[in-house]
């Protein structure tokens, strides 16, 4: 008899079991932040849901080390843990693990950190668009997108108020701070905020403020790099392309012929932001016709100013005057303005040395705004001038236009003047409008609301604002604009504006000088 064949061996059932062998998974924590602080570090995080979840581990050692400075178990449910002890400066790893009721514990989410004093902040850029604010808001940095590569390091830290610049006309208003990154240099422009000290400022225009950078190597001095005032928030903004220490100052600039003069203020705003000066020995001879040059000059520092690059509209080629001396102090501010489409004439004579007439400078005027994005009405309508008849044909539009914007006013008694001169400080009267109009010295506020009249019938307002326990009174400021008012009295409307600063403790309503405004969709 043959036998038979033997049996395969029976494989065993696997243990239900998994063994100390078999690591279960719980998971890591999720929501885990890690927050610098001075001399310690504070995680929080957010444990996971399974039920064999027993404690977290948190480990840390300094970075680039594999030595492990210290490690303790947080109990389920915590969701927070601080590590005390550490060295400012010093970067650390911190590493979060779950521990399951087995003790096998995960591989732990890792997270770096870097402890600071209080008046030092810490960020690592995403290389995406981001903002930033540190110290109470006292300071903002929004960076665009590819400015740095992702993982850069940037640091700011504020240094008090700063001492006395050299520059005597300077008032410090506010903290320094310092910006710095591990990369060499931004690839784009930043926006840099600071808040200044309202009670410092008192009663003076805010328009003078400005935000200024200290000099590497001379620390007293300090150069006026730009600023956009921020009335309620108390900030100013501007635009910068490197890093370094800055600080919100106010200018006092100095003429001694402006004493009761009525456009010292315009004047001083204009000095203040580097786009007027002086004539020498302390004075500014604000009565004195204005020249064509120094009109083109003044019209061109606006525009550089506004940080818009206007396009060429006439080739180099073709601009060509015959009176431009070589090396004059004004030629390139004028074949700047020509290739762009400022001037009338490109061929010829300029006559940088004549008086500019007022018809000369309502048409540059009304050109650099559409340039800017400002155009006029396509329906303006006639001047309440009795003396538009001596202007010139080319220049009667560019009037109408500049009065209608409220660029340019009379000249009393119904008279226009077109060809009459305009002094320096009437243009730097009419500069400071322009920049207003441009949002370049305050910011523009933005609001919504009911559009009615006052029950004395003398002024506008705007009611039921949202966020407001009182509304504001209106200003038109220029005809265009109350044409629009009247047109949408007593409808739910969308206002831009520019608010009007005050030393008032109180007042029964908020002032906005009204720029537009346009029917509401929610209305």
């Amino acid at each position: 008899k043959v036998p038979d064949p033997p049996k395969p061996p029976v494989k065993p059932d696997p243990p239900s079991d998994p063994g100390p062998s078999q690591p279960i998974s719980l998971g890591e924590v999720t929501n885990a932040v890690v927050k610098a602080n001075d001399g310690s570090i504070t995680l929080t995080w957010t444990d996971p849901t399974a039920t064999t979840l027993k404690e977290i581990k948190v480990v840390w050692l300094v970075k680039g080390t594999t030595k492990i400075l210290g490690q303790e178990t947080v109990k389920k449910g915590v969701q927070t843990f601080t590590i005390d002890g550490l060295t400012n400066g010093t970067e650390y790893e911190v590493r979060i693990h779950t521990i399951d009721r087995l003790g096998k514990e995960s591989a732990g989410l890792v997270l770096t950190a870097i402890p600071h004093p209080v008046d030092m902040a810490r960020w690592q850029l995403t290389g995406e668009q981001q903002t930033l604010a540190a110290f109470a808001d006292g300071l903002r940095i929004s960076i665009p997108a590819e400015a740095f590569a992702a993982g850069t390091q940037m640091t700011a830290q504020n240094l008090g108020k700063p001492q006395q610049p050299t520059d005597k006309t300077l008032s410090v208003m506010g903290n320094a701070y310092t910006c710095a990154t591990d990369a060499e240099a931004t690839a784009k422009p930043l926006f840099l905020a600071l808040q200044y000290d309202a009670e410092l400022l008192g009663s003076t225009d805010a328009r003078q403020l400005g935000i200024y950078r200290q000099d590497e190597e001379q620390p007293g001095k300090w150069s006026y790099i730009g600023g956009v005032v921020d009335l309620y928030n108390h900030r100013v903004t501007t635009k910068i392309t490197q890093l370094g220490t800055y600080a919100v100052m106010l200018r006092r600039p100095v003429f001694v012929d402006l004493k009761g003069h009525w456009g010292k203020l315009d004047v001083e705003i204009m000095a203040a932001r580097g786009l007027a000066a002086g004539v020498g020995g302390g004075k500014f001879d604000p009565d004195r016709p204005i020249t064509r040059a120094e009109l083109v000059t003044f019209i061109m520092r606006l525009v550089a100013h506004s940080g818009e690059e206007l396009p060429t509209v006439i080739d180099e080629t073709k601009v060509s005057f015959t009176d431009l001396a070589p090396g004059a102090w004004y030629g390139g501010m004028v074949r700047t303005a020509a290739r762009v489409g400022l001037l009338r004439s490109t061929s010829g004579r300029f006559r940088p040395n004549d008086v500019a007439t007022r018809e000369e400078m309502a048409d540059m005027l009304v050109r650099v705004l559409e340039l800017l994005g400002q155009p006029s009405s396509d329906n303006v309508p006639t001047p309440p001038f009795t003396d538009l008849k001596q202007a010139s044909s080319w220049a009667r539009e560019s009037i109408a236009k500049a009065w209608y914007k409220g660029i340019m006013g009379g000249m009393g008694n119904g008279l226009f003047a077109p060809q009459g001169t305009s002094t320096r400080a009437q243009v730097a009267a009419v500069m400071v409008r322009v920049l207003d109009r441009l949002g370049l010295l305050t910011a523009i506020a933005v609001e919504k609301g009911t559009l009615q009249m006052s029950e004395d019938g003398q002024y506008y307002e705007l009611v039921n604002c949202a966020g407001l326990d009182t509304g504001y009174r209106l200003t038109a400021v220029s005809e265009e604009v109350k044409q629009r008012l009247d047109d949408l009295l007593d409808q739910s409307v969308r206002i831009t504006g520019l608010r009007v600063q005050s030393s008032a403790q109180s007042q029964p309503m908020l002032r906005l000088r009204v720029l537009s405004v346009t029917k509401s969709a929610e209305g």
